[in-house]
């Protein structure tokens, strides 16, 4: 079988390919159905009933030809509604997915008219019948952050969503900000902090510190260390930057105007589309998944009004910093977010320019002015921190266009441990647009007024000449 679809969306994710070729427990899937469907209903309705059974007998074959250890039969409830009421079953087009090993099951159901996340709840079910359980993504609240159940268009529901489409679950950690006795869970896989607005309190900052050093809210040490994307910008409130500053990372004031890459009618917008292979900017091989992955680039992805992030330099280095994204020589930082042109004859007053990061990867051991390590740290001790200059390209508006989601979430499944997910993520249909500079975008418009009527023109005296 080839898909040739642009998106892939014939063919099962990388991670549940794994998860199938993995599976070391037998697990079978029983579907209900309803063979004979009552002559009354609608024809419409009768349509998208068999589609969607052809979508999950096609699903569940695939699944099946994945792994040995997983299998699937079809019942009719009408002819076995006693195995039906066995499960529990009382709704047709039921999916009963069940460890055979462990006795649980679980129960799936379409979500929608087209049972759009069928993958997903399969690859749910599989991981709560053997045991696995899904990591927890907690997205920080009370302090003016983007919001995960937000629809407007600074809102985070389409992130969350992929979130939740790479099989994490999503909650709000809402700190009000006169509570003190605050502090991050330990089951937290990954904490999410997006474009706070508010100060940082400071029993706050001392829970984060507390989890960036591997501690549980009672002081004993986490089973693994804290994992944190941080998504700032130009105008990030003076206690969370000092609460980067206490992690290694500086984030510069003003906003990057890359003259070389951004948008002809949107100067403030970066597009991020340089080889990241670029020296200085060599990455690790294992961090080049991120935004590498199968050593393939990510698509360009649009960052309006980034902020520059550079790390700390420290006499004895207790962090790796690897740079994600990095814009292109002809940048510059720009401290008024109303102007657009870079001053460049202002003598002293000339906006800095060079290349600058809008995306870092840290790996840390210990906070800004800890002493030297003596041995090697514990696992709980190493914390990794992804930070971002700007927190709109993953908001509901941009988080369909170009590549800002995917290096959002293979950021996310690189610090869960979960490199398998990490993929270029075009499965759905997607808005494609070609971005164009000023003189590519000269050119399409005089040619399109001159150069078809004036061939057209051409060919008509060619007509003219040969009939006349």
């Amino acid at each position: 079988r080839f898909d040739t679809t642009a998106t892939n969306q014939f063919s099962i994710a990388s991670s549940t390919r794994n998860l199938l070729k993995d599976l070391d427990q037998p697990v079978r899937a029983t579907v209900f159905f309803i063979d004979n469907i009552p002559a009354g209903l609608d024809e419409n309705i009768k349509l998208d009933i068999l589609v969607r059974r052809i979508k999950v007998e096609e699903k569940l074959r695939e699944f099946q030809a994945r792994s040995r250890n997983f299998t699937y039969e079809v019942k009719d409830m009408d002819l076995e509604p006693e195995i039906a009421r066995s499960y529990g079953v009382t709704q047709p087009e039921t999916i009963v997915v069940e460890g055979l090993e462990s006795r649980i099951t679980d129960l799936v159901q379409p979500t929608d008219r087209e049972y759009s996340e069928l993958e997903q709840d399969l690859y749910t079910s599989i991981l709560v019948t053997t045991g696995q359980g899904q990591k927890i993504v907690y997205f920080l609240a009370g302090h003016g952050e983007r919001s995960i159940t937000s629809g407007g268009g600074d809102g985070y529901t389409e992130i969350a969503q992929g979130l939740q489409g790479d099989n994490y679950e999503v909650r709000n950690l809402v700190w009000p900000p006169t509570e003190t006795g605050v502090a991050v869970p330990g089951d937290a896989g990954l904490v999410v902090i997006a474009g706070p607005t508010a100060e940082l309190p400071e029993a706050h900052a001392g829970a984060l510190h507390q989890y960036l050093q591997g501690k549980n809210p009672d002081g004993t040490d986490r089973r693994e260390g804290a994992r944190l994307i941080f998504l700032a910008e130009p105008d990030t409130p003076p206690s969370f930057r000092a609460f980067l500053l206490g992690w290694g990372v500086l984030v510069d004031t003003g906003y990057i105007r890359d003259v070389d890459s951004s948008i002809p009618d949107n100067p403030h917008t970066l597009l991020l589309n340089r080889s990241l292979k670029d020296p200085p900017f060599v990455q690790a091989p294992r961090i080049q998944a991120i935004t590498f992955p199968r050593s393939e680039p990510l698509k360009t992805a649009f960052m309006p009004g980034a902020a520059s992030l550079r790390i700390l330099q420290e006499e004895h280095s207790l962090r790796l910093p690897s740079v994600l994204a990095v814009t292109s020589p002809e940048s510059y930082l720009i401290s008024d977010i109303d102007r657009t042109e870079p001053l460049t004859d202002a003598g002293d007053l000339n906006d800095p320019k060079g290349q600058f990061s809008p995306a870092l990867y840290v790996q840390s051991v210990r906070p800004v002015g800890a002493s030297a390590l003596s041995n090697a740290p514990a696992s709980n001790e190493l914390s990794g921190l992804v930070v971002f200059g700007d927190a709109d390209f993953v908001a509901n508006t941009f988080v369909n266009r170009g590549g800002g989601s995917a290096l959002f979430l293979n950021s996310a499944n690189f610090l869960l441990g979960d490199i398998s997910l990490v993929s270029i993520r075009d499965r759905a249909f997607v808005r494609r647009e070609i971005i164009l500079d000023t003189n590519q975008y000269d050119f399409v418009r005089f040619s399109s007024w001159f150069f078809l009527p004036g061939l057209m023109g051409l060919m008509a005296a060619l007509v003219w000449w040969v009939r006349r």
